[in-house]
């Protein structure tokens, strides 16, 4: 990252966590502001139990997503990291290092579904702030397309949860407005839109409100993968075991709802 035009906005310190707002060319001090203020209001409305479990977050502010997908793509080449630019915002901890990356053309339009994007992401830097969040290990026999999208399902469950019981549960319905699945025949087509329908409907589920998903036998495996999942969290499965047996779980609610053996 050090060959694009970076300065340094803001340097916070929240009781014991020091967050860093880095912005890139094109990037504004008002925009800058905007960030500063949601965390700010994050931290004021967090319980003490999570405040405690982040020492340090970077939060990166490009001037667009073409400018952030840039950035992450030729980081993810050097380090040697898949990417894929299909975020609105992201966090990753590619580096050990839990990183936030937002588009400003983001922050004003509306601020609402910003400001719900960005507690998401702070979410996963205080829960999946390490490395070993972003590896999916596997043997032979696993689709790893598959896989990888089952594993940001996984921490969604866990972040989701995490936002209702720190009350943003207006924040998880705003995100249910904007991710929830459209097609509910996507849910069929193959085992990779199966998975990713699953991920889309994870803040609907966590409402209860999957009855927006038409699709009758859809609703059930996707509610029966949840309750699934669920368990795995509470019981504080190790992450790479927990992704393993979502797998195991969904490939078998997919082939038999295709008809499949």
């Amino acid at each position: 990252m050090h060959m694009h035009n970076m300065h340094l906005c803001y340097l916070l310190e929240v009781e014991e966590t020091r967050i860093v707002i880095i912005g890139y060319s094109g990037v504004s001090r008002v925009q800058c502001e905007s960030v500063r203020r949601v965390v700010e209001e994050f931290y004021a409305a967090l319980s003490e139990e999570y405040r405690r479990r982040l020492d340090f977050v970077e939060i990166h502010v490009y001037s667009d997503s073409n400018q952030m997908n840039q950035v992450l793509g030729e980081e993810a080449l050097r380090i040697g990291v898949e990417f894929a630019a299909t975020y609105t915002v992201m966090h990753e901890a590619w580096t050990g290092i839990p990183r936030i990356h937002i588009p400003a053309d983001i922050i004003g339009d509306p601020g609402r579904v910003f400001r719900a994007l960005l507690i998401h992401e702070l979410f996963h830097a205080i829960l999946h702030g390490r490395l070993d969040y972003y590896i999916v290990s596997s043997s032979t026999g696993y689709d790893y397309k598959a896989l990888a999208i089952l594993a940001a399902a996984y921490k969604d469950v866990e972040v989701y949860r995490a936002m209702t019981a720190n009350g943003f549960l207006s924040e998880v319905r705003i995100l249910a407005e904007v991710f929830a699945p459209r097609e509910a025949s996507h849910c069929l087509a193959d085992f990779h839109e199966f998975c990713a329908f699953f991920k889309d409907s994870i803040p609907l589920l966590i409402l209860g409100e999957e009855n927006y998903i038409e699709h009758e036998k859809c609703r059930h495996s996707i509610r029966e993968l949840y309750q699934f999942v669920e368990k795995l969290v509470e019981n504080n499965t190790l992450f790479q075991d927990a992704v393993l047996a979502t797998y195991s779980k969904a490939i078998t609610l997919f082939r038999s709802l295709r008809g499949e053996k």
